[in-house]
């Protein structure tokens, strides 16, 4: 099951949720977001002193739902059931984290040139269950070059031409 498949499952779950506003109706959307907001805080309000107070401050937000729906108590349950069902990681993003964690452990901040050059270097490794080649070579992407290295240092001699020829 894909992210995606958990995401729209949740949706529809959602969706069933009978919701009794005392006034005009409002997105469902919106309510949701306040609750899942005040989920997602709970969770997390032990790590720090700032992070309690933004839980405080999103259940300060669902005041004003509890005074728009009737049976707010009843909803939120239910939107909490819903989200405590939820997978919260998906396989390729935890393949992801596993690639990133050893730069992670040596650089605190990871720039885009560098997360492009880890790009480079894992779309150029051969996959064993692939037959040997790298995720570039399969889908049809040839760089000409098979060594992640070699095609940097292509590269960068051909940027170094070019700002020589912009020179003279």
């Amino acid at each position: 099951m894909t992210s995606s498949t958990f995401l729209r499952a949740l949706e529809e779950r959602l969706e069933k949720i009978e919701i009794k506003w005392r006034a005009g109706a409002v997105r469902r959307q919106v309510v949701y977001e306040a609750v899942a907001q005040c989920w997602y805080r709970a969770a997390r309000a032990h790590f720090s002193a700032s992070a309690q107070q933004r839980y405080l401050n999103a259940l300060i937000g669902l005041e004003y739902w509890e005074r728009q729906i009737e049976n707010f108590a009843e909803v939120r349950r239910q939107i909490y059931e819903a989200l405590d069902q939820v997978i919260r990681a998906s396989s390729a993003v935890e393949c992801l984290n596993s690639m990133l964690r050893p730069y992670i452990s040596v650089k605190k901040h990871l720039s885009q040139g560098f997360l492009a050059l880890i790009a480079l270097y894992w779309n150029m490794r051969p996959l064993k269950q692939r037959g040997g080649q790298p995720p570039f070579q399969l889908s049809g992407v040839d760089l000409g070059e098979d060594d992640w290295v070699a095609l940097i240092e292509h590269e960068m001699r051909g940027q170094a031409r070019l700002s020589v020829k912009r020179s003279a």
